[in-house]
């Protein structure tokens, strides 16, 4: 089994851990979930992005089952590498645990989900055979994602993103073109609503 490290490209146009810039697509909506690093994590990602991507328009049963995926792929990852601490209780009966950071952006064109943790090593990719029960994880999102990468943001640890590309995915069961109002504005996620980039630039919006 081979392994390496992806290059590191950078965060995503339209990032939550950006500024916004003149000119760049800004999203419909956009949706943030603070975890504690622990094996139940995964599920209420899932849950809380299948309640956020069940109220979007233009985003189909399709996208938002892939979306479900990823995240709980990225999730599971960020808890194998950062969650030890979590397991452990000090003496005063509180548990220290570390924290990530889930954010859901809806674009007209695509969903962009990232994944910030406290770790600071990159993500790396394993060649898992077929019958291997782990490393499979980033192979999955390699195959389901339009692109994925990482960043280090300026406040520690590392975020990792991916890209869906959504418009194709509203032909699912031989359908037409996706309707016109889910590219216009206000055709994005009922709750919520586009967040905006916090001044020092080191915590995500949404």
């Amino acid at each position: 089994m081979t392994s390496g490290a992806r290059p590191l490209v950078g965060p995503a146009i339209g990032s939550a851990w950006l500024f916004p810039q003149p000119g760049e697509p800004r999203p419909l909506a956009a949706g943030r979930l603070a975890l504690a690093a622990l094996p139940t994590s995964p599920f209420w990602a899932r849950r809380y992005a299948r309640f956020f991507l069940a109220s979007c328009r233009g985003v189909s049963e399709g996208a938002a089952e892939t979306a479900e995926l990823l995240i709980s792929e990225l999730v599971t990852n960020a808890v194998r590498f950062t969650g030890n601490q979590g397991q452990r209780q000090r003496h005063s009966g509180q548990a220290d645990v570390s924290l990530i950071s889930l954010s859901i952006r809806h674009f007209r064109d695509r969903l962009l989900i990232e994944v910030h943790d406290t770790d600071s090593n990159p993500p790396v990719r394993s060649d898992a055979d077929e019958y291997a029960e782990t490393g499979r994880g980033l192979m999955l999102i390699n195959a389901l994602s339009k692109e994925w990468s990482y960043f280090f943001p300026p406040g520690g640890g590392k975020v990792v993103y991916a890209n869906i590309a959504a418009r194709h995915l509203f032909n699912e069961g031989g359908g037409g073109n996706p309707p016109f109002d889910a590219f216009k504005p206000g055709g994005g996620c009922l709750v919520n609503g586009a967040a905006k980039a916090r001044p020092n630039g080191q915590q995500p919006s949404g």
